[in-house]
């Protein structure tokens, strides 16, 4: 016997960065460090339901005069109960050295916000 959903407001539970990702849609080894080959996964354990909520992903090169917008992903998800949703990045040119970030809003609203750097 499955054990019934977990009812209650959506809301984001955790986010977790890497290069994998497996079939259960989790990061496979979490990271904050990449190299400028890297595909980079975001992993977002959502909890709650909704009948509708919009996921924004918003990665973000963290430059001297602030951060500057790398990539931005829209996904529209029903939740009921714990659910993953994956999120992922790539340069075909590669990744410039530094510092990023990820955010993921959940309609429109700031839900989460992890840092991660690139080295050579």
């Amino acid at each position: 016997m499955q054990a019934a959903p977990e009812a209650g407001p959506f809301k984001v539970e955790s986010v977790t960065l890497g290069n994998a990702i497996g079939a259960d849609k989790k990061v496979a080894d979490a990271k904050n460090s990449f190299t400028k080959n890297d595909k980079i996964y975001a992993s977002v354990a959502t909890v709650g339901a909704s009948p509708g909520v919009t996921l924004k992903a918003v990665w973000s090169f963290k430059g001297e005069k602030g951060d500057v917008s790398v990539s931005e992903k829209e996904m529209s998800i029903a939740p009921n109960g714990r659910e993953t949703t994956v999120f992922d990045v790539e340069k075909a040119t590669g990744w410039p050295k530094g510092a990023y970030s990820f955010e993921v809003f959940a309609d429109g609203v700031s839900a989460a916000k992890i840092e991660f750097i690139v080295t050579a």
